[in-house]
């Protein structure tokens, strides 16, 4: 009996580590995807420790306002050129996300989002993409990485600057931030994890992420002095560096493409929820693109993508700014790609011609390398 129930232990042990979610780089999103977040931000749920057949319940979750991205190949859009690393584009709204899906790595390579100091978009390039989920993913793996970006952004400003002689006013018209990432990931449990989406096995990765920011000013009067550290009495309550640490938990599991379910944690509080509130579908936002830019990316770096879901257009020509015909290119399928490499940088303009020999759609492009 003994012996029979050892095996029957060893049986249980060995399904559940098969039960165990592995996550590749076939679990990621695809491109024609929308994914539909909810979003909660201030709330009490907390993250247990257990390693395996855990179960966390987060069926109750209400959403203070969802969000809707829709994915992308970074090449259709006009920022390619800053993020040419980048395969895929996250976009909502004007805000931009840009990562890299390869078999190893799922990395992130930048972001283009909303700058409250300053009022306007700002756009961060990191300069090694940045790795967030490794390849293959299961339980107990984890990896550590260290990341770094700069920003310069305008922000005309004064502050008192303390010098041998005393203290001075002084004005700059820029703000540089160089930022060091350091993050230690680790697949730390798996379980169920309910959501109002549904039930699923899952992996946790749980990502303690330590940036500091290095602030400098580029002071331009009385004397024009370039970039210098940022002095912690410049502004109210800001040190230099700012050092901030963030631990954040993010569940995944098999063939939907995004994560489950997400937040930030600290002081015993969960914060900033996000919930895949559908699974992803095809979006309709390509049709969308190509119904307002028929013609993209531009500017474009060497590539032009031609939108022909009607089936209307059987050739396109480019022209430079004289006038001159520089291609004549027959398009036959719903989608075309055409390579324009060779093309030098400048102005020029697209002619969508139809069936009858008409131009159905001009447009004006810029390439740049």
């Amino acid at each position: 009996m003994k012996k029979i129930i050892t095996l029957i232990n060893c049986w249980l042990i060995s399904v559940s580590v098969h039960s165990q979610v592995t996550i590749t780089k076939n679990d990621m999103v695809k491109v024609g995807n929308k994914v539909v977040l909810g979003t909660n931000i201030d709330s009490s749920y907390s993250p247990a420790i257990n390693m395996s057949n855990q179960t966390w319940d987060f069926t109750a979750l209400t959403s203070d306002e969802d969000e809707v991205w829709d994915i992308q190949k970074t090449e259709w859009n006009s920022y390619y050129p800053e993020f040419q690393n980048s395969n895929i584009s996250l976009k909502n709204n004007d805000t931009y996300q840009f990562i890299n899906i390869d078999d190893n790595a799922l990395k992130a390579c930048g972001t283009r989002i909303y700058n409250q100091l300053i009022d306007t978009f700002t756009t961060i390039k990191f300069n090694t993409p940045e790795t967030i989920i490794q390849f293959p993913a299961s339980l107990n793996g984890g990896f550590n990485t260290i990341s770094n970006y700069t920003v310069i952004i305008n922000y005309p400003v004064s502050f008192p600057y303390a010098t041998p002689l005393g203290t001075i006013p002084v004005d700059v018209d820029k703000i540089k931030i160089s930022a060091k990432r350091i993050r230690n990931s680790l697949n730390d449990a798996s379980g169920t994890l309910k959501t109002p989406l549904g039930n699923y096995s899952a992996l946790r990765i749980k990502d303690v992420l330590i940036e500091t920011d290095s602030i400098y000013a580029n002071v331009i009067s009385p004397f024009p002095l370039g970039y210098i550290a940022l002095p912690n009495n410049a502004f109210p309550g800001i040190s230099n560096p700012i050092i901030d640490t963030t631990t954040s938990y993010n569940w995944w599991t098999n063939n939907l493409g995004y994560s489950l379910l997400s937040f930030n944690y600290d002081n015993n509080k969960s914060r900033n929820v996000k919930w895949l509130k559908e699974i992803p579908v095809l979006s309709n936002l390509n049709d969308n693109i190509k119904s307002v830019c028929s013609i993209f990316p531009n500017p474009s770096a060497g590539k032009l993508f031609i939108d022909n879901k009607n089936m209307n257009v059987k050739s396109l020509e480019i022209y430079d700014y004289s006038g001159k015909l520089l291609r004549n290119v027959v398009i036959n399928d719903v989608f075309a790609e055409l390579d324009i490499s060779e093309i030098e940088p400048g102005l020029y303009f697209c002619h969508l011609i139809d069936e009858g020999n008409k131009s159905i759609k001009k447009e004006k492009f810029v390439i740049i390398k």
